[in-house]
């Protein structure tokens, strides 16, 4: 997921909210390899079980997130199937990371704190 991780990457670098830059500080303090890596594990603790794209059937590619019943984004436990029409790896890779920056944006940073640290 290579456009996924530079548009994630590029987001997390601008650290221009609390939540970005908590994640900017627990990266540099961690033995993480790849920002990349390191924000896949921060999702973890924070109730996102995977998020990723998949070939459906020759040329619909879908992006999804699957959550637990604790996920601090609100949503509703299970797979959140975000593409309903045919589109190219890399327009679902882009729906993917528009879909965490907005849960990123949106989350109350006292409960983010709490459950990465």
């Amino acid at each position: 997921m290579t456009s996924f991780n530079q548009i994630i990457s590029d987001y997390i670098k601008v650290d221009d909210t609390a939540v970005k830059n908590a994640i900017i500080d627990l990266y540099v303090d961690s033995k993480s390899e790849s920002l990349p890596n390191f924000v896949n594990d921060v999702l973890e603790k924070c109730g996102v079980n995977s998020i990723n794209v998949m070939l459906v059937d020759g040329k619909k590619w879908d992006a999804y997130m699957s959550f637990t019943p604790e996920n601090i984004f609100l949503e509703e436990k299970g797979i959140l199937e975000l593409i309903k029409t045919p589109n190219s790896k890399l327009h679902a890779e882009e729906i993917l990371a528009n879909k965490l920056i907005d849960l990123l944006d949106t989350v109350d940073f006292y409960t983010f704190i709490k459950r990465v640290k």
